[in-house]
Order: structure tokens, then C-alpha cells, then sequence
């Protein structure tokens, strides 16, 4: 989420939803459109890159992790929600595709090294079953 905030009033005055992988900076142009008066200035905090950097890190160090996907829209689009969990923590990715290759993009499960959990719901578990 970025958010365009009054420096003097604190108050929000425009905010749009993002990606995980989109930075305060290009969203920049997006949240000044519209905006009434004139800017004095204009600064990013890229509060949560290094948290989210610093999360991916310590699931992929942990001994135990769980790894799982499901579907999701993104407006309107289907998309896939890839979690990445520890009892303390959780990293959610929604990306475009749902595949493995995605698994690398996000970067946790490629250099993890522990024991990985991985949940099947009854419908994975049904579509592999054969009837003889």
C-alpha cells in the first residue's frame, strides 16, 4: 500500500493497494494525479522493503517452514497468493502466475534449507487418484 499523506494534517489524501514487488518510487506518479494544491515536498520512507527483506531472510533460515498457494483476484485478474510461514512469521507473494517458477521469483524457498511443509487440500489429492 502507498499512501500520499498531509505533512501538516497527517491525513491520508490518496493511497493505492500494490504489489510486494513495487516500490514507493513508482508509485510516485500514480499518487500525485489529481492532487489538489501544490506539493512542497515529497518523500518516500520504503517502510516495508527491509522488513519484508529481513522476513523472506528468517523463513529462509528457519529449520521448519510451511509453503503453501492459493488462488486470489487482483482486480478482476486470478493471481496467486504463494505463503511462506514460521509460527512468528509470514510472508504472502501475490504474483500473475500460479506455476513453480514463481517460487523463485519470490526468492524463500529456492535457498531454503530446512524441512519445507506443504499442505494438499482433498482436491489435489483427488485429481491424482486413478479408478481401476
Amino acid at each position: 500500500m502507498s499512501r500520499a499523506v498531509d505533512a501538516e494534517t497527517r491525513e491520508v489524501v490518496s493511497a493505492i493497494a500494490s504489489t510486494n514487488d513495487v516500490s514507493d518510487d513508482q508509485m510516485l506518479p500514480e499518487l500525485l494525479v489529481g492532487m489538489p494544491g501544490k506539493i512542497k515536498q515529497v518523500s518516500a520512507d520504503g517502510a516495508y522493503e527491509k522488513p519484508e527483506a529481513e522476513i523472506k531472510q528468517a523463513i529462509t533460515l528457519a529449520a521448519v517452514a510451511n509453503f503453501d498457494k492459493t488462488g486470489l483476484y487482483v482486480a478482476g485478474s486470478r493471481e496467486g497468493l504463494h505463503v511462506a510461514s514460521t509460527p512468528l512469521l509470514t510472508h504472502y507473494g501475490s504474483h500473475a502466475k500460479r506455476g513453480g517458477e514463481v517460487a523463485n521469483e519470490i526468492g524463500i524457498l529456492p535457498e531454503f534449507t530446512g524441512s519445507a511443509i506443504h499442505g494438499l487440500c482433498n482436491a489435489h489429492h483427488l485429481r491424482e487418484l486413478t479408478l481401476h
